[in-house]
């Protein structure tokens, strides 16, 4: 149940029918606006110095080393983990307006106890603006995302795209509201052995206040984008469906055939109705039904020997199939009225857990998630070693941000035009190469360690929005949000792997020899994704 006053705010913001097109922006805006909040997860690259500097000078213990706070990140990522699938099934079970305004009063919560926090220890503030801040962001991250995929169907990846561009676009205006606020003097760290800190008391005196700053602004436009975040009414989502059909591939229901997947009509089974049929008997029939969904569709011509070759193919079994059963020709008869959109079920969690495609995604994530957590939280760190301008890091930070929303919308758009396989191949082999090459900045400069960290955070906005549309063309939409939950659970062994590597090899390796590592769990995503088979996991629901 809403309180009152959410209640009458809910009522005051029901929309006329001649304005349904409106409300999707409405609703794309609004998650954009709370993703923005979230996405200040990836500003933590450009805080840690100066939680770093803080803790060193008036905080415990005196000796932290700044690779240490990535930690902090690592927690945020493991509490995101965690919390992601308990927010798809809050969204579920509450709707996704209230989980995601319980999401973020949990992450503004964290927030704003990271302003006492910082000034006992280290290992409080790992619990506030780590483990609770992320914890938040899980809870909350699905419920937009989820509502943008609903209110458009044939895009999913673009629609994805649009509200996790949000969440990549959070540093671009908070990176610079942290540095002009905590260092509006463009103040140069000094330095240590392979190491730089700030002393300056007047800039650690606003290190916690910045906290205050954040949590405030973070919860009124969390607030405010909650709002009006809402599913789409339920004949829009009806007729959503009828226009989102899409016919099942032959090769799917031959694979569901030979594995024994599940393919049942509303009048019972395949292996009742059809006793003696032959697997292309089948495949006939599926098509016959399929046809009489959307008798305006011409048939396509095969542009391939293969195509060609499946089309003679169905067409031998359509009249098999019609001269053996003449059941089939009276059930053909009720045409279209007696069929539904409910043709392709999604499927649920469990059921995906025991496919092999999951895990092959599930590896992918994990390994992609160690450069992502590595790039986000030490790309200041080292370009502190060699670039000792402040405020150029917090310009280059904000930027990224940029590269890191379009990259959602771009890989989206790439993956919509193409196929979500050649999209995963092409980020994992991009985002290898640039690693494997960041150290050469240190001898590039400005312009190179520039040109670098923007196309590593292209890469890292476009692997947020290539796996939720990944798993939603694999195992259906309706399950989305806790299916891409469970997918995201890789990040909790990512967050400990990165935070394990930063400490240990940073001390012995070097930064070049980090980065090498770090590319090797790159170059592992890629020969995943060179691997892995695009398929769709479906089951055929023909209703009579």
């Amino acid at each position: 149940m809403l309180p009152g006053f959410l209640c009458r705010v809910r009522d005051a913001i029901q929309w006329p029918e001649r304005l349904y097109g409106a409300r999707v922006w409405v609703v794309i805006l609004a998650g954009c606006l709370v993703h923005l909040t979230l996405g200040t997860l990836y500003t933590f690259g450009n805080l840690a110095p100066y939680i770093a500097s803080y803790i060193r000078e008036r905080s415990h213990p005196t000796d932290l080393h700044v690779a240490t706070t990535t930690w902090i990140y690592s927690l945020a990522l493991i509490g995101q983990g965690t919390s992601m699938f308990l927010g798809g099934w809050l969204v579920g079970k509450i709707g996704p307006r209230l989980t995601t305004m319980l999401g973020c009063v949990i992450m503004s919560l964290g927030v704003f106890l990271s302003y006492f926090t910082i000034k006992s220890s280290f290992y409080l503030l790992l619990l506030t603006y780590g483990l609770v801040f992320g914890l938040g962001v899980g809870i909350a991250y699905i419920g937009p995302l989820t509502c943008a995929m609903r209110w458009l169907p044939k895009w999913k990846g673009v629609a994805s795209g649009f509200i996790v561009g949000g969440f990549g676009l959070g540093a671009l205006i908070f990176d610079a509201v942290q540095t002009a606020f905590v260092n509006p003097d463009n103040l140069a760290p000094n330095s240590l052995p392979d190491q730089k800190y700030f002393t300056q008391p007047e800039l650690l005196d606003r290190v916690p206040r910045v906290f205050l700053l954040l949590g405030g602004t973070y919860i009124v436009m969390q607030f405010v984008g909650s709002l009006f975040i809402f599913s789409p009414p339920d004949d829009m989502l009806e007729e959503n469906q009828e226009g989102n059909q899409e016919a099942p591939q032959i090769n799917d229901v031959r694979d569901a055939n030979s594995k024994g997947e599940q393919v049942s009509a509303a009048n019972g089974n395949d292996s009742d109705d059809h006793p003696n049929s032959e697997p292309e008997e089948y495949l006939g029939e599926v098509e016959e039904k399929w046809k009489l969904l959307t008798p305006e569709e011409p048939e396509k011509k095969s542009v391939s020997d293969e195509s060609g070759r499946i089309g003679r193919e169905l067409k031998r079994s359509n009249r098999r199939v019609q001269s053996r059963d003449s059941s089939v020709s009276s059930r053909s008869s009720r045409s279209s009225q007696t069929w539904t959109s409910n043709i392709i079920s999604s499927v649920a969690p469990l059921q995906m857990l025991r496919k092999p495609n999951f895990y092959m995604l599930w590896f992918m994530f994990l390994f992609n998630g160690i450069a992502v957590t590595f790039t986000a939280t030490l790309y200041k760190v080292f370009g502190l070693t060699f670039i000792t301008d402040d405020h150029f890091l917090a310009v280059v930070g904000s930027i990224a941000s940029v590269l890191n929303c379009l990259g959602r919308i771009v890989w989206g758009l790439v993956a919509d035009a193409t196929s979500h396989k050649f999209a995963l191949v092409l980020l994992s082999g991009t985002m290898t190469i640039f690693i494997l090459t960041f150290y050469a900045t240190s001898v590039g400069g400005k312009p190179m360690f520039f040109i670098w960290v923007c196309v590593i955070f292209f890469c890292i906005g476009g692997n947020f929005s290539l796996f939720p549309t990944a798993i939603g063309r694999s195992f259906g939409p309706k399950y989305v949000s806790t299916n891409y939950g469970l997918l995201f659970t890789s990040s909790i062994i990512s967050g400990l792997l990165s935070a394990l590597l930063s400490m240990v090899l940073i001390g012995s390796v070097e930064w070049y020899g980090l980065m090498f590592m770090v590319s090797g769990f790159s170059a592992l995503g890629f020969v995943l994704a060179l691997l892995y088979r695009s398929k769709r996991y479906i089951t055929l629901d023909f209703n009579t």
